[in-house]
């Protein structure tokens, strides 16, 4: 049975992922087609995606339909508070908006980019912390038992020094991932700080 990946991939190898179907070529409604692009925040060159996608069915794309379809989605998309949105959620913004749209875009997207970024790096620092507080917890779990065998009566002396340098080990390993764990807390504390912040500043954008 082919998992759903792989599907998904012969699908796209066999239909080119088309960005646009037959009956959408075949109607040519290019005004709604760029104007859905632009609002969505697509690049200039989808265009040429969408050309490609209609050329086999002999179908070629109205340009300069398209372009003020375009232009006119633009309008819904450059917006600070959209901005703002796109910007936390990962979008990378190639440039897009109209010159005299772009300062507010701008001043929206950098915004909640920087909380998406500070929020992955948040993210990636708690994984972190789980990973060496769980490490913490086998180490100490591994020094109890070492110990419970090195005062027992029957453990003979060249295993007692055995299992005493273990222990020593043990230790040194938690004393290294004890500040290592601190230090990493303090780090995702300030960006926790910072993301707070961001977050009552943008506050008006969410």
């Amino acid at each position: 049975m082919k998992s759903p990946v792989i599907c998904l991939f012969l699908i796209c190898s066999l239909s080119s992922c088309a960005t646009l179907s037959k009956n959408e070529c075949l109607n040519g409604d290019w005004l709604t087609i760029g104007y859905e692009d632009g609002a969505k925040g697509e690049s200039r060159e989808r265009i040429g995606a969408h050309q490609e996608a209609c050329s086999e069915y002999g179908i070629a794309p109205d340009f300069n339909t398209y372009q003020k379809g375009y232009d006119n989605g633009l309008l819904l998309f450059c917006t600070p508070r959209n901005g703002f949105i796109k910007g936390k959620g990962g979008y990378q913004y190639s440039g897009i908006c109209p010159e005299k749209l772009e300062s507010g875009f701008l001043e929206g997207y950098d915004g909640g980019r920087e909380i998406y970024q500070h929020t992955v790096k948040s993210n990636s620092l708690n994984n972190e912390l789980q990973s060496m507080d769980s490490r913490i917890a086998d180490i100490e779990h591994e020094i109890r038992q070492n110990e419970h065998i090195l005062l027992d009566n029957a453990t003979p002396k060249d295993q007692r020094r055995r299992v005493y340098r273990t222990i020593e080990e043990l230790k040194h390993d938690h004393y290294d991932l004890e500040r290592r764990f601190q230090n990493v807390l303090e780090e995702k504390e300030e960006i926790d700080h910072r993301l707070d912040f961001l977050r009552r500043r943008y506050q008006a954008y969410q």
